[in-house]
């Protein structure tokens, strides 16, 4: 039994990476715009560009694209999932970026879709030479880049938001945690704020940072330092940086979404198993517990699941922890401002 579960989510990651890497058609049903960014580039030197979708001016939601990080020119432009090219239309079919009632909370905001191809985790702020391949892994000077121009074209009009959604998938949910503090000094000091991190990981092996150049561990650091974190090749365990970052922005609602089992973070990224990830995640020190207080703004959604991502369609988006809420249901509760908690019984005791 344990084995045809392993076997079916298995297949749903690799179906959420092919359409990742391979989809030309796959298109929300929003009316989307594409905005070009001044200045702002791609891993290949090409020309950045976000896709925006107007609704309501009130409720404003931002969706960071997940997608591989790269450390060498094998990484970089060998494997699928790795994104270094202009992505040319908005990924995800349906789930969050819906614009129907039924499918997603935020069916009716104007949203800005963030497409992912620096692979540098939205983090980066420097250009590499590897070997023959030049890469500009500059994912969060193109994300000032845009906020900035987007301000300046009026697209984004801070002092009408009254509601702001920030949400990112694996590498975007990485991205979306550390630019929600930016994010905070620009909205106005009434806003309900939400951020959902879907996927993030940060339940490593102790050496998965020994990939990454001293460069790109230079870009992570910078942009954790606000929350005191910092990457080393002693403590793969990042959980804690979460936790922080719930203190640091105490008016936020922040929820995580993280299969315990990850087969993408655990065997693709973290250089450990999935058990041993979930041994994490729901040990002492691992995000399940540190944010199971009621009395917190944070709260983590974890079943036991070898999924990787949960909100990019209608159909992750109804997976369900064993206590029967389902993926989506966890993150409409964050957005309509309920009662927000670890959910109960989701933890390796459920099985």
């Amino acid at each position: 039994m344990r084995c045809k579960k392993f076997i079916n989510e298995f297949f749903a990651s690799v179906c959420v990476l092919l359409l990742l890497g391979f989809s030309t058609s796959a298109q929300a049903a929003r009316d989307w715009k594409k905005i070009s960014i001044p200045g702002a580039v791609c891993g290949d030197g090409q020309p950045y560009h976000i896709f925006y979708s107007a609704g309501d001016p009130h409720q404003l939601a931002f969706d960071l694209m997940g997608g591989g990080a790269c450390w060498d020119a094998l990484t970089c432009y060998a494997l699928p999932d790795t994104f270094v090219h202009p992505i040319p239309f908005v990924v995800e079919p349906s789930g969050f970026v819906s614009d129907r009632k039924e499918d997603s909370p935020v069916y009716a905001a104007s949203l800005v879709y963030f497409p992912y191809c620096t692979a540098d985790i939205h983090l980066g702020k420097h250009v590499a030479q590897y070997g023959p391949v030049r890469v500009h892994h500059e994912g969060s000077l193109n994300f000032e880049k845009t906020i900035t121009h987007l301000q300046q074209v009026g697209v984004i009009k801070w002092n009408q938001v009254r509601q702001f959604v920030l949400m990112g998938y694996s590498a975007g949910a990485l991205g979306a945690l550390v630019h929600s503090m930016m994010l905070d000094r620009l909205l106005p000091e009434t806003a309900d704020r939400v951020l959902i991190a879907d996927a993030p990981g940060l339940h490593y092996g102790n050496d998965f940072s020994r990939k990454f150049t001293a460069d790109q561990i230079r870009d992570f650091n910078e942009a954790l330092s606000p929350v005191g974190v910092t990457i080393d090749s002693g403590n793969g365990n990042l959980a804690s940086a979460v936790v922080k970052l719930c203190e640091h922005l105490p008016r936020w609602r922040i929820g995580v979404l993280q299969g315990s089992r990850d087969i993408v973070m655990s065997l693709g990224f973290s250089n450990i198993s999935p058990q041993g990830e979930e041994e994490l995640i729901y040990g002492a020190q691992g995000l399940y517990s540190l944010t199971s207080a009621p009395r917190d703004n944070c709260a983590m959604w974890a079943p036991v699941t070898y999924q990787h991502t949960f909100l990019m369609s209608n159909y992750l988006a109804s997976t369900t922890s064993s206590d029967g809420v389902s993926a989506m249901d966890f993150v409409s509760r964050l957005v309509n401002a309920g009662r927000i908690r670890s959910t109960p019984n989701a933890g390796p005791n459920s099985r």
